[in-house]
């Protein structure tokens, strides 16, 4: 879900998502960690033009050692978006 303040370019989002490895051998080697399990975020963000930066201070599965209340940070930039012939 994600709520986006239209004016500023700052929004609130949540995700949920399960990771499955059906069909992809994971019969014959390990999968990892996190296969099966459900795994969720939350947090605030900003987007302008094609640059987002993404802070969620809320995971369900943190890394090894860490709180799940934490702000962590993703930068990210949508070449797609200002690409003139996509």
């Amino acid at each position: 879900m994600d709520l986006t303040q239209a004016r500023t370019g700052a929004f609130l989002f949540g995700d949920v998502g399960r990771v499955e490895a059906s069909g992809l051998g994971e019969s014959s080697r390990p999968a990892g960690p996190l296969v099966g399990r459900t795994l969720a975020d939350a947090g605030a963000g900003y987007g302008y033009g094609p640059a987002k930066v993404i802070l969620p201070f809320w995971v369900s599965r943190p890394e090894h050692g860490e709180a799940p209340w934490r702000v962590r940070w993703r930068f990210s930039l949508d070449l797609a978006g200002i690409h003139p012939w996509w």
